[in-house]
């Protein structure tokens, strides 16, 4: 209702993006092999901190440009987020672990994102739209530094070889079991 939509138009927009989730999903999961996840990334991310970027501009004209601007806003971000940051990350967090600590690292990964998403939830509650927009296309922007510098690429490799494993090979990967008495 903040970005001039009536309460008809919500129900239409609520449908756009869902319609606009499954393909893009669709999209992440054909080239996440042969472009790469961390390509995806960068692309998402830039793209969030863009759409984000239009909002944020948006919210120093008068109100109805800002409306405008806010769905635009919010459909760039989500269709970068369903192409990127949404899926990627979930296939990441299942490649990064070794076999050995997989289910455990996985499980772990997986509450720290839901409780990062419920504070993230909880706080912006609490900011006005033009604050959200202007962290948002900040958060996005630093994140595409942070993912080229530190995500290691795994396209392309099985997940016993992760590059992310490299260096840490263990001489006995196997330990001898004790016998039972």
């Amino acid at each position: 209702m903040k970005a001039g939509l009536t309460f008809e138009t919500v129900h239409l927009a609520s449908f756009v993006m869902a319609c606009i989730n499954i393909p893009m999903c669709l999209v992440a999961a054909r080239y996440c092999d042969s472009l790469g996840r961390k390509f995806l990334l960068l692309t998402g991310s830039i793209g969030m901190g863009i759409g984000m970027g239009v909002g944020f501009g948006g919210s120093f004209f008068s109100e109805h440009v800002f409306g405008i601007c806010s769905v635009i806003a919010v459909y760039m971000y989500v269709t970068f987020f369903f192409i990127s940051l949404g899926p990627v990350c979930w296939i990441y967090i299942g490649e990064i672990y070794p076999m050995e600590i997989r289910g455990a690292g996985v499980g772990f990964a997986s509450s720290i994102n839901w409780v990062a998403t419920f504070f993230v939830v909880f706080i912006v509650k609490f900011m006005s739209l033009q604050t959200i927009f202007g962290v948002l296309t900040m958060t996005n922007l630093l994140s595409w530094f942070w993912i080229n510098r530190y995500v290691v690429e795994t396209k392309g490799t099985a997940i016993e070889n992760c590059p992310l494993y490299d260096g840490f090979e263990d001489e006995n990967p196997c330990p001898k079991q004790a016998k039972v008495v």
